[in-house]
């Protein structure tokens, strides 16, 4: 017997959806009772994310941001190379460390779209992929305010609290949790 890919996609995902009060009970069970009414709150938001992103309002904004951040890297690489290689420094009267402050200015510009346009690559993300990916950055937060290490261990707390948050504790969502982290690690470190 062969199955197919419905048939796989099915079977992951949950017969019955959790409630946002059973999404709160399990997270409570994995963290403690005392954070109860923060974690309360973020599930709401993040039930609320997850339909708002779904939306064919958001996707042709993606599909915008995605041109302008193309339309502005392209910019901002011509006048890079401009003023590196063509512009003398005598032109403007500028110093040579202003000179290196703009061209570091505009290769942070540079970095911003390029991350941009890498976050946008996809019209059309796979249905369970977005809430997936918000479960797993929703509970990276959760962990951080609850004190616990969001450790990249199958069957850890920060994995299990993001299942959860998904709606079906038994999900797998490694992929998104190490996606989630990696992602916090580049916005947090240090330039």
């Amino acid at each position: 017997m062969t199955t197919t890919k419905s048939a796989t996609r099915e079977r992951h995902r949950p017969n019955r959806v959790m409630t946002a009060e059973q999404r709160v009970d399990a997270v409570v069970k994995i963290v403690g009772p005392q954070h109860r009414a923060p974690i309360a709150r973020m599930v709401e938001l993040l039930m609320k994310t997850a339909v708002r992103e779904h939306s064919a309002r958001d996707r042709q904004k993606r599909s915008q941001d995605k041109r302008l951040a193309g339309e502005v890297e392209t910019a901002a690489h011509r006048l890079y190379k401009l003023i590196e290689n063509k512009v003398p420094v005598e032109w403007f009267s500028w110093s040579t460390t202003d000179r290196e402050h703009v061209l570091g200015e505009l290769r942070k510009l540079l970095a911003v779209c390029a991350t941009v346009r890498v976050g946008l690559k996809s019209e059309k993300p796979k249905p369970d992929a977005l809430e997936q990916r918000l479960s797993a950055m929703t509970a990276l937060t959760i962990c951080r305010e609850c004190g616990i290490e969001p450790r990249l261990t199958r069957g850890g707390k920060y994995f299990k609290i993001a299942a959860a948050l998904y709606g079906d504790p038994k999900a797998n969502l490694d992929h998104q949790c190490r996606w989630a982290r990696d992602r916090h690690k580049r916005k947090t470190a240090p330039e």
